[in-house]
C-alpha cells in the first residue's frame, strides 16, 4: 500500500464537475481557457489512476497554468508529495487548503492539512514581515511577492539570502532554514527621518526680482509641459479603452489570461500612458515648487529698514512751518 494512498481519495474527488472548473466564462477566450483546463484535469487524472505520477504532474502542471483552482492545487500537491518535490507541494496544498469551500466535504479538507505539515516538515518556512508596503520581497534573487506578503514563504533547508527593495532603500538578510523550522524574519526598508535644521537668515538680495523673473517664468513652462503630457496620457488611455471595447474584453477576461494576444496588446497600450502621466504629475510638482519659491522671495521680510528722512524749512513771517518726507 503507498504511503500517500489515504489522499487518493482526495484526487480522485476533483473527478467530478465543481463550481470552479465548470462556471461560464465571460469571454471567448476565457470560455476556450477553462475547457482546455478541465480536459487536462480528466487527462491528468486518467495518469494519476494508472499511478503514472510524473506524467500526471505535467499535466495537471498546464491545467493549473491556465486556471488557478483549488481543485487543481490538490492533485498537483498530492503528485508532488510522491515525487519529493516537497516545496512545490507545501505551495500548492497551502492554496488548497485555503481555497476550499466550506460547504464540501471536510475530511479532504483534513487529509490536504496532514499532507501540508508533512511536505513542511521537510522545509523551512519564513514568516517575512517588511515594515512598509510595497516592497518588493526576493528569495536567493527570485522575485516572490510584494509586503505585506499574503502567505508565509517555503524554502528547501540551507542558506538562504533575503532582500526587500523600495525605491532607493534595500535590505538584505541571509537566514538558515532547517527542516521543519518555521523563522521569522524582519526586514526595515524604511527611509529614516532626517530632522531639518533652520537655516540662518539670508541678507537680503538685489538678485531677488530677476530670481523671481525667472521663477515665475519656469513655472509658466512646467504648467505647459505638465498639461501636454496629461493631454496625452488621457489620448493614449483613450486608445486603450477604445481597444477594450473594439474587442469586448471584460474587467476579468485578462486576470487569468495574460498571455493571450489581445491581452498583450491591450497591456502594451494601456501602459503608453504611464511615462506622460507620471511625467506630467512631476512636472507639477516642480512648478508647485517654483510658486512656492516664488512666492516666498516676494513676501519674505527684506531685512532692512528705510530710515525716515525729515526737512525743516523756516517761511519768512509770523508763521513757523515744517515740511517732512518720510
Amino acid at each position: 500500500m503507498r504511503r500517500y494512498l489515504a489522499f487518493c481519495l482526495l484526487a480522485l474527488a476533483t473527478a467530478t464537475p465543481s463550481p470552479g472548473l465548470a462556471q461560464p466564462a465571460t469571454a471567448p477566450q476565457a470560455e476556450e481557457a477553462t475547457i482546455r483546463a478541465r480536459k487536462l484535469h480528466e487527462d491528468g487524472l486518467a495518469l494519476y489512476r494508472a499511478e503514472q505520477f510524473s506524467e500526471a504532474h505535467a499535466v495537471f502542471s498546464a491545467a493549473w497554468n491556465l486556471r488557478k483552482q483549488y481543485q487543481i492545487a490538490g492533485v498537483l500537491g498530492d503528485c508532488e508529495m510522491r515525487l519529493g518535490k516537497y516545496k512545490d507541494a507545501a505551495e500548492h496544498l497551502a492554496y488548497y487548503v485555503k481555497e476550499y469551500p466550506q460547504d464540501r466535504p471536510v475530511q479532504y479538507l483534513e487529509r490536504a492539512r496532514a499532507m501540508l505539515e508533512e511536505a513542511k516538515s521537510h522545509l523551512g518556512t519564513l514568516n517575512i514581515i517588511v515594515d512598509e508596503p510595497g516592497a518588493e520581497v526576493f528569495l536567493d534573487g527570485k522575485l516572490v511577492g510584494v509586503s505585506p506578503l499574503a502567505a508565509p514563504v517555503f524554502v528547501e533547508p540551507g542558506t538562504r539570502r533575503l532582500e526587500a527593495k523600495r525605491g532607493d532603500v534595500r535590505k538584505t538578510q541571509t537566514v538558515e532554514a532547517s527542516a521543519g523550522s518555521m523563522l521569522p524574519v524582519e526586514l526595515a526598508v524604511r527611509s529614516p527621518v532626517v530632522e531639518a535644521r533652520p537655516r540662518p537668515a539670508s541678507a537680503p538680495s538685489e538678485e531677488t526680482p530677476k530670481a523671481v523673473f525667472f521663477l515665475g517664468a519656469g513655472v509658466a513652462a512646467s504648467l505647459g509641459v505638465a498639461s501636454l503630457l496629461l493631454t496625452m496620457a488621457s489620448a493614449a488611455d483613450d486608445v486603450a479603452e477604445e481597444y477594450r471595447r473594439t474587442h469586448s474584453i471584460g474587467s476579468s477576461t485578462c486576470t487569468a489570461n495574460t498571455q493571450l494576444p489581445m491581452c498583450r496588446e491591450l497591456h502594451d497600450l494601456a501602459v503608453k500612458q504611464v511615462p506622460y502621466f507620471w511625467g506630467g504629475v512631476g512636472t507639477m510638482v516642480v512648478a508647485g515648487a517654483g510658486f512656492g519659491a516664488m512666492t516666498y522671495l516676494l513676501l519674505r521680510p527684506s531685512g532692512k529698514a528705510t530710515a525716515p528722512r525729515a526737512g525743516l524749512s523756516v517761511s519768512p513771517g509770523p508763521f513757523f512751518q515744517v515740511r517732512g518726507s518720510f
